[in-house]
């Protein structure tokens, strides 16, 4: 039976092989690193591995090195957890941009009499690449699902998502947690009017105005349904909700458009501080009671839960559309 020598079989690994001793002298070195590090085996083979590669100095795979060797540990050192740290290229272009190989590095002792150790070098770029633009698209995708499409504010399922985050944080800080409640004034006889196109650059434009004057981060703007909206406002008290939601009713009263018929809202606020007798439900129950008193008390005003009118424009507005 013909015997193979196994060093011929290195060079046929998809992977770099290569044996250090406790000296730090390269004593295997194969054609996968000589490919990608542009050093030839007659190069390598008796210099130290420091000199082929001087940036391991003071990095994880020297210490890796020396743990293996004179404590007999193993070491994998992956790219999620450690910067390409060998000077491994694919070609010369990423040569020229920096680009090196993204590497798992897997270190193992060799037999307990032998003070060397074996390092493995796998190429993983393609793997992170697949990771990275998985990670693009589950978030592209969750961006979908958390947007609403005509407006691009967070949509019902993003202000579930994030009125129950911030209510917890309030529920431990202790703090308070206010909501504001917008509905567009005679949207529906708006939208029949002038028709479906002047309806969607109606909930557009107030869209606009609500995140232009919600700057704080943190807060949240979304559109709850149809033309309502909701305003998440972690640790603002009352008078500072009721002093914005009235900024808002007047910048979107002021909104010009092309039409004869100005935009006005309703908002309805409520503040609460979380405790076991007022939950999340209590909370968006009183913002939607005082979003009802605004319209009982003839639109284009402000209200709270307490049903205190605040603001009202002095003269009652009644659009020119016939309803």
């Amino acid at each position: 039976m013909n015997v193979i020598d196994s060093s011929l079989l290195l060079d046929y690994l998809e992977l770099g092989v290569l044996v250090i001793d406790e000296q730090g002298h390269i004593l295997v070195w194969n054609r996968w690193l000589e490919r990608y590090s542009g050093v030839k085996i007659g190069n390598a083979v008796g210099k130290k591995i420091s000199e082929i590669f001087p940036e391991i100095i003071g990095s994880r795979i020297e210490y890796a090195i020396k743990s293996a060797i004179e404590n007999k540990l193993a070491s994998l050192l992956s790219p999620g957890l450690n910067p390409p740290i060998l000077r491994l290229y694919k070609n010369n272009q990423d040569l020229k941009q920096g680009n090196r190989l993204q590497q798992l590095v897997h270190i193992v002792p060799l037999a307990k009499q032998s003070k060397a150790c074996l390092v493995q070098i796998q190429d993983v770029t393609a793997s992170i690449k697949r990771e990275n633009q998985l990670r693009v698209q589950s978030a592209e995708l969750r961006d979908i699902t958390y947007r609403d499409p005509l407006t691009g504010i967070g949509n019902r399922r993003k202000f579930n998502e994030m009125i129950h985050k911030e209510f917890r944080q309030a529920s431990v800080n202790k703090g308070v947690i206010s909501l504001i409640m917008i509905d567009i004034d005679y949207f529906k006889a708006y939208n029949d009017n002038y028709g479906h196109q002047a309806g969607d650059d109606c909930i557009k434009l107030v869209a606009a105005i609500l995140l232009i004057s919600v700057k704080v981060p943190g807060n949240l703007v979304s559109r709850y349904g149809g033309e309502e909206f909701a305003i998440v406002l972690p640790n603002l008290e009352a008078d500072q909700s009721l002093q914005l939601a009235e900024h808002i009713r007047n910048e979107v009263s002021k909104a010009e458009t092309n039409l004869k018929d100005k935009i006005t809202i309703s908002v309805g606020v409520a503040t609460i501080q979380p405790n076991s007798d007022r939950d999340i439900n209590v909370l968006i129950s009183e913002a939607d009671s005082a979003l009802y008193q605004a319209k009982a008390n003839g639109r284009n005003c402000v209200a709270t839960s307490s049903n205190l009118l605040v603001a009202r424009d002095v003269t009652d507005w009644v659009p020119s559309i016939s309803l």
